[in-house]
């Protein structure tokens, strides 16, 4: 037995998930309120028997391994190894990081949990550490229990104290100089020095919630550079990792909405004011990975950033990235001359309101960056980092970065800027709709707005690339069954079924994976009857584990809606689905004939177009329910 069949064997699902979220039993299943989505009436379904646990409203869910990846944030090797150490399996090397040897991966995080006791120790435990809480409390109104639940920490100004706490604890020169927290000085040395000196430290974890990397401020002005953080190693990504989301993940989760913003104490300072759902980007621009991470939690988004130039090109360049993913994108600028922490420690309340409104990005467009002269040169004045030369667009190096709309070269370059964005928006409807508005705003004809859109779109990123749509297929949005899934969720939960199907459809009249299941029950299920053997076990187990899944999703499907009903009810329903199923099959293929005749018509090939109506009359005559 290989280790994930070793781990399903001693796990029971509906015990999995109801330490998660409470469950009811529900026939011989069990149902709960969604935990990946706000619901009243519960749609999820956990099923003992196929070891299944899925949300008929989002369709989110899977196995076990499935499960703990969508609840966790995690991918399916993290999810792997927290199952089986919940059920006492060891894990093989296979599953471990290429190149890494599983012992070694081990230490990394033990080395990075060490040294986070030893920052957070010399905080609490030091005179230089008085100082640093002084200005953690006073300066940055930062709480003691926010200081200890983010186990923010301080770095002395000593040249290897890390280095030697970490040595006498036992471990090696070279693992700690993997983990990025020490420097070796030269090849001829065996000294190594501490990375991190004079510094506070902030602990980065990744959404499981292992310690992986630091980051660290400066301490005093002289200090460059400002932040530091842990470079790349084999724990840390900076582009996979978000700051705060282990933290903020079920809050997430709860309230459908992350906060993005730029900063360690910006995340900090919002979680103490009950904004919960707050993350920052660890060091870097936002990336792919980081949206695909935050995906799995919720479809919006809210940038919090400085109202500064730098905040606003920030947006800018976050948002075609969170537009491929088709997220629910809203923008909110630091108000009051003041960046998101500062805004924060004056008027919490005041912030809560703020995200709750935060308007849509292109509302944001069509209202925010459009600014007149006086706009922009009070926004310049309350910052006080916008020189008056770059108000007046005779230059200097921090100009404005709204857009002045009072003449008609600025609405240019105002549409310019917009459009590239409209253009990006998936939604047909969206897109029209926001033309419309920005035809209203500017007294410019929708038709001369679109056509200008058509040509700026050139320069344009493609909306979807392969990896955008790999990433919506793997977290689809409220998929529907099709009308042959459906049915075949009747033939799983009761294979008799069958007998009438095959003689009424054929292989080639089913959709993928359909086609699949379809075939695996010609196969085996005359095999199956005559020797006593369960036939639905026999189908699954030759079915690929995605067709497999999919096809415990549909038979779950039918089981949560039509449990209870007398068996008469149930064959009523199962042949109004089969009728369905071969009538729109039947008269899809009218009309291509209809299309196919009318084509060799108008070509002039009669003996074509009489050789279509002969097939065309031959299936209008027959019954429905025959299989040709």
């Amino acid at each position: 037995m290989d280790t994930v069949e070793e781990i399903k064997s001693r796990l029971d699902i509906a015990e999995l998930v109801g330490s998660y979220l409470p469950l009811k039993k529900a026939g011989k299943n069990f149902k709960g309120l969604c935990p990946f989505h706000q619901e009243k009436t519960p749609s999820f379904i956990v099923s003992p028997d196929k070891q299944l646990a899925y949300c008929f409203g989002c369709h989110r869910g899977g196995d076990i391994f499935r499960f703990v990846q969508e609840v966790e944030g995690i991918d399916f090797v993290s999810a792997l190894k927290l199952l089986a150490e919940r059920v006492g399996v060891a894990v093989p090397e296979k599953f471990h990081v290429k190149g890494l040897p599983p012992d070694t991966r081990e230490r990394l995080y033990q080395i990075h949990t060490v040294a986070s006791a030893y920052f957070e120790k010399q905080l609490w435990e030091t005179k230089g550490g008085e100082k640093v809480l002084s200005y953690l409390r006073k300066e940055r109104k930062i709480k003691d229990d926010t200081i200890k639940n983010f186990h923010i920490g301080y770095a002395p100004d000593d040249k290897n104290g890390l280095a030697h706490e970490l040595l006498h604890a036992g471990y090696e020169r070279q693992d700690i100089v993997t983990s990025g927290l020490c420097i070796s000085t030269d090849t001829t040395s065996r000294e190594i020095i501490d990375r991190f000196r004079g510094r506070v430290l902030f602990p980065i974890t990744n959404p499981a919630g292992m310690i992986c990397a630091f980051g660290a401020r400066a301490l005093s002005p002289e200090q460059e550079p400002k932040y530091l953080n842990s470079p790349e190693t084999p724990l840390y990504h900076k582009e996979q990792v978000l700051y705060g989301l282990s933290e903020a993940k079920m809050s997430i989760r709860q309230q459908h909405m992350a906060v993005i913003m730029e900063g360690y104490m910006d995340v900090i300072q919002a979680h103490q004011a009950g904004i919960t759902n707050a993350v920052a980007m660890s060091g870097t621009a936002l990336s792919r990975s980081h949206l695909q991470l935050l995906r799995r939690f919720t479809d919006t988004v809210v940038f919090f950033f400085d109202n500064d130039r730098a905040g606003i090109e920030a947006f800018k360049r976050s948002l075609p990235l969170a537009q491929s993913f088709d997220m629910n994108v809203k923008v909110l600028m630091a108000k009051e001359g003041k960046d998101p922490d500062e805004w924060i420690r004056k008027d919490p309340s005041a912030v809560i309101s703020a995200l709750e409104d935060a308007p849509g990005y292109m509302d944001f467009y069509f209202t925010e960056m459009r600014k007149n002269k006086e706009q922009i040169a009070s926004t310049a004045s309350e910052r006080g980092r916008l020189h008056s030369r770059a108000i007046s667009g005779n230059g200097g190096g921090d100009a404005s970065p709204y857009i002045d709309m009072s003449e008609i070269k600025d609405e240019k370059k105002f549409l310019e800027e917009v459009l590239p964005v409209i253009a990006r928006v998936v939604n047909a409807f969206e897109r029209d709709r926001y033309l419309q508005k920005l035809s209203s705003l500017l007294h410019v004809a929708s038709d001369v707005l679109y056509t200008e859109m058509r040509r700026q779109e050139g320069k344009v990123s493609p909306r979807f690339s392969t990896e955008e749509s790999s990433h919506k297929m793997e977290i689809p949005k409220k998929p529907p069954f099709s009308i042959a899934e459906y049915l075949f969720g009747f033939i799983i939960n009761n294979p008799d079924y069958f007998e009438s199907v095959r003689q009424k459809i054929g292989e080639d009249d089913l959709p993928s994976p359909v086609k699949d299941v379809y075939k695996a029950f010609s196969d085996f299920y005359n095999l199956g009857h005559e020797n006593g053997v369960d036939v639905v076990e026999v189908v699954l187990s030759r079915l690929s584990d995605t067709v497999k899944e999919r096809a415990k999703i549909w038979s779950l499907y039918i089981e949560a809606e039509l449990s209870g009903l007398p068996q008469e009810a149930l064959d009523r329903e199962f042949e109004a689905v089969l009728q369905k199923f071969i009538h729109t099959g039947v008269e899809g293929r009218k009309r291509n004939l209809l299309r196919e005749m009318k084509v060799a018509e108008e070509q002039g090939d009669r003996k074509k177009a009489e050789s279509i109506f002969s097939q065309y009359h031959i299936l209008i005559s027959e019954p429905y329910g025959k299989k040709t």
